[in-house]
């Protein structure tokens, strides 16, 4: 089994569990696990997930890397192909470390994990989406805003930060009102698509790359990169394929919020959202910038043929492989 397929597996192994929430493929901190699942009682959990591999190095890496989790979770398990688990399970001596045997449509629990007994510093983090957060801003202007937290020498004054964020943007919009409410939107898009790390007032490798396609003034690389950006970084891959799910199963909508409504229902349902998050007014502006990277068109004549969202399969292709 590979590293994508252990990770589907386990996540649907979890999206059956009742009392589980919301279960995540994404992640902004560090370190960064393959999954999060957040339970309606408010408990974290996150999983290491390793492929089929004759690297025994590589699943040492994993146990140490479940560990290093339960500093900023409730829970940690260690996922990897049933076979490989049992031959190596005398290593992962670490009883507090849950473990997971993976079959292509199965999950055996062998262990479970115990609660971490670890104080973290900082406030364990609260998942309400698993996708990133986004409400404005084009791929140029995420290139710009980036490229104006790399020049500039910043201390570790937050405001120092709102500064540069705020003049930035303010040479491509005439924004003249809610600038807290702005700024903190810019950072949590920085945030999630791992393009800047605000705890530490650092540009990500992300971000390099970002100002690295920027400044060659391509625009179809630096659209290609933002494809990247969001759909695997952010996690909007998964909402695509909801959209095909509904492509496949219902046409001709009254209207497009009828339309929302229902991907809504399903990107809940998905556990990719909570039922307090407001997936309809996310989706508002997930459509919009899923628009102007053409990974989708929106149809005005919809009918069996001509689904209100069409899928710009050629654009997405390259990036399926990584779902």
């Amino acid at each position: 089994m590979n590293h994508n397929q252990v990770i589907q597996v386990v996540s649907n192994w979890f999206k059956l569990n009742p009392k589980v929430e919301i279960v995540s493929r994404y992640s902004y901190d560090f370190p960064v696990p393959d999954i999060q699942i957040q339970t309606k009682d408010n408990k974290l959990i996150q999983v290491e997930c390793k492929p089929t591999t004759e690297n025994k190095r590589e699943y040492i890496t994993g146990l140490g890397q479940a560990i290093a989790y339960c500093v900023q979770s409730d829970y940690s398990y260690l996922a990897m192909p049933l076979s490989e688990i049992k031959k190596y399970e005398k290593w992962f001596w670490p009883d507090y470390i849950g473990l997971l045997g993976v079959e292509i449509n199965n999950v055996v629990e062998l262990r479970k994990a115990k609660q971490s007994k670890i104080k973290s510093p900082e406030a364990k983090t609260s998942i309400k989406r698993g996708y990133a957060y986004y409400r404005d801003l084009n791929i140029h202007e995420i290139y710009s805003i980036t490229k104006y937290l790399l020049e500039f020498k910043i201390s570790s004054n937050s405001s120092d930060i709102d500064n540069v964020i705020w003049n930035g943007i303010l040479k491509h919009r005439d924004w003249k009102s809610s600038k807290s409410s702005n700024i903190l939107n810019i950072k949590l898009l920085l945030r999630d698509l791992k393009l800047f790390n605000f705890k530490e007032n650092i540009i990500l490798e992300n971000g390099l790359e970002i100002i690295d396609i920027g400044n060659k003034n391509n625009e179809e690389m630096l659209k290609e990169y933002g494809r990247k950006l969001f759909l695997i970084d952010g996690n909007y891959i998964d909402i695509i394929a909801l959209i095909q799910e509904i492509n496949d199963e219902h046409t001709n909508w009254n209207d497009v919020n009828e339309f929302k409504e229902e991907l809504s229902c399903r990107v809940v349902n998905e556990k990719l959202a909570t039922e307090k998050t407001n997936v309809i007014r996310d989706l508002q502006d997930i459509l919009r910038i899923l628009m102007q990277l053409d990974v989708l068109h929106h149809s005005k004549k919809n009918s069996l043929f001509n689904p209100l969202f069409i899928i710009n399969w050629k654009k997405l292709i390259p990036f399926i492989k990584n779902r």
